[in-house]
């Protein structure tokens, strides 16, 4: 088990040692409040886009649910006839410049990052780069997009975003509420009050989203879509669970549910893949989509890979409230706005 794994385990458990951190904790805080005082004093003076900028972000560490909600938004958004486009930092990718990247379905997630070619694989506009106002002006500049949206970036002072909204994922709460590293908040809760938009994501019927799996593909024949009994029936329910997200335990958990008999093998955030990971008696290898697009297809030679699809569900009054946001930047007219039960 890796050190990243070792400290997910303790949040998970809420571990006795955990206060020991504390103090690293203190100093985390210290650090995070005069960095964001440097912006908001203009001491640096943060760059603010001509086009609308929405940053989509937490402020607890990974799993949370931004890149599927991202993913939503972009499908929604275009149902409005809003010209969408994403930019990205590339966690998991191993750039060594800050110059911005347009990245498409055929980028090597191993530069670009593994959220960044998901979300591009979906059709969608993506720029990557430490530097967000780079990517910002490649955009438009190339592109001109009507509304760009950041994937994660809530803690990126160096930006100042026309809008925030940010994910709450009320199953995991907030834990003890402490921050880094005894905890798993990146700030403390009361940054939401500064959050334009809160989108609370569950399972009950009063969430704002819902992320659930819709159905398996096979990795050498994504346009195939199979059931659970339908994998089953062809495989057998043995397999080998791939995951390396932040948090595995929900995409195992799931697999059992349906049914299947797994040997989870848990890795961590952003894993790098090599041929040996996926090296298995068993008859079957299931993951996630994060960690499918860093598959190479000579892999697929020796064990079927099948993969689990998520969809991510806009709760009617979720979609109202987007509709007033987008009204209020100025990217939405009244009238453009389809009825929701127009909308999936």
């Amino acid at each position: 088990m890796s050190l990243e794994q070792k400290i997910n385990q303790a949040w998970r458990t809420d571990a006795g040692w955990l206060w020991l951190l504390l103090p690293l904790s203190w100093l985390y805080w210290l650090l995070s409040t005069v960095h964001r005082l440097i912006y908001r004093l203009r001491i640096k003076k943060p760059f603010v886009s001509p086009t609308p900028v929405i940053v989509i972000g937490n402020i607890t560490v990974g799993g949370s649910g931004k890149t599927p909600l991202v993913l939503a938004l972009i499908d929604w958004m275009g149902a409005q006839g809003i010209k969408v486009a994403v930019i990205s930092r590339g966690y998991g990718g191993q750039t060594d410049t800050e110059q911005a990247q347009l990245i498409d379905a055929q980028s090597d997630p191993r530069i670009a990052g593994d959220e960044p070619v998901l979300i591009a694989r979906s059709g969608a506009v993506v720029c990557t780069s430490p530097n967000r106002a780079a990517a910002i002006k490649l955009l438009i500049s190339d592109h001109k997009p009507d509304l760009i949206l950041s994937d994660d970036g809530l803690q990126h002072h160096a930006l100042s975003p026309q809008a925030r909204w940010a994910i709450v994922d009320t199953a995991r709460g907030f834990g003890r509420g402490w921050l880094l590293p005894a905890g798993f908040l990146r700030e403390p809760v009361s940054r939401l009050k500064q959050c334009d938009l809160i989108i609370k994501r569950g399972i009950s019927a009063d969430c704002d989203l819902q992320i659930r799996p819709s159905h398996f593909y096979l990795l050498d024949n994504p346009d195939l879509k199979l059931s659970a009994e339908e994998l089953m029936q062809r495989f057998g329910d043995q397999a080998l669970a791939l995951a390396g997200i932040a948090q595995p335990e929900r995409f195992f958990d799931d697999l059992q549910h349906m049914g299947f008999n797994l040997t989870p093998r848990a890795l961590d955030d952003h894993h790098t893949y090599a041929s040996q990971d996926l090296v298995t008696n068993l008859p079957l290898i299931i993951t996630t989509e994060k960690d499918a697009v860093k598959f190479r297809p000579e892999w697929l030679e020796h064990t079927p890979i099948a993969v689990l699809k998520i969809e991510a569900k806009l709760s009617p009054d979720l979609r109202d409230r987007l509709s007033a946001e987008l009204i209020r930047l100025g990217v939405l007219a009244n009238g453009d706005i389809l009825p929701n039960d127009h909308q999936n």
